[in-house]
């Protein structure tokens, strides 16, 4: 489809008398979304939208920056899934994660895990019904920052943001999962933007503490599997990344 003006304002670019285009941030923001799909080049996105493929590597380096925030995606969006547990105690055996029911002898054996934009939640196969629990842990895909600093716990979303940008030097809002620490080292806050808003979580272990790196100055990353063992109270730093060197072909 050619580009033309009429293309172009209905979507939301402003263009001038003398044809010079503004291109507000959410306008912006829509295109890199749409550069970023699996498949799709910046130059094909750029030919669309008549911009020079400079200009949308530009808006894609702000994006990855935090200075130009992506709207939510399909996978981002907030989605529900029927899920029925039972204990089996008269009841028929069933569980079901969107619509699929698993066979009677699975049940008491299988974990569920369904995972929500950058959230997975996890329940355990033999959780009972009644008191059915889930655990919520970034994607791999997310970065997870850990302030090797304590910090006051009184703070809330707006106070953690302040020390992100003040303290760490780091934008709160590009979806980076933040840890903060208390001076009780059985206390920890997670703090990160989910796209429509700042996100915060509070654990308290009741009979032990976290492990936690050297307080200092500064802040130091986690991968999933540290973060993960951090957040159940176990030692992340028996937890060693394994680097894996892609396949050359498939066979």
């Amino acid at each position: 489809m050619a580009t033309t003006v009429e293309f172009l304002r209905d979507y939301g670019v402003e263009i001038r008398a003398n044809g010079q285009k503004r291109w507000p941030n959410e306008v912006k923001a829509r295109i890199v979304a749409e550069s970023l799909q699996p498949g799709v080049s910046v130059n094909a996105v750029a030919a669309r939208y008549g911009l020079r493929a400079n200009h949308l590597s530009e808006w894609r380096s702000q994006a990855r920056d935090g200075r130009l925030v992506l709207p939510a995606g399909d996978d981002d969006a907030f989605s529900f899934a029927p899920l029925v547990v039972s204990d089996g105690g008269g009841g028929a055996h069933m569980s079901a994660v969107a619509g699929r029911s698993a066979k009677p002898d699975e049940s008491s054996h299988t974990s569920i895990e369904i995972g929500i934009g950058r959230v997975t939640v996890r329940l355990d196969g033999t959780t009972s019904s009644n008191r059915g629990s889930a655990m919520m842990f970034p994607s791999n895909r997310v970065r997870v920052l850990v302030s090797t600093q304590p910090v006051d716990f009184r703070k809330g979303h707006d106070g953690l943001a302040s020390i992100v940008s003040s303290v760490l030097r780091k934008d709160p809002f590009t979806g980076t999962v933040f840890v903060f620490r208390s001076r009780r080292a059985d206390r920890l806050k997670l703090l990160y933007w989910d796209g429509t808003g700042l996100v915060m979580a509070y654990k308290r272990l009741e009979e032990a503490t976290f492990t936690w790196p050297a307080i200092k100055d500064g802040m130091m990353a986690l991968n999933h599997a540290q973060f993960e063992a951090l957040f159940a109270g176990l030692d992340w730093r028996k937890v060693k990344a394994l680097e894996m060197r892609p396949p050359a072909a498939a066979e």
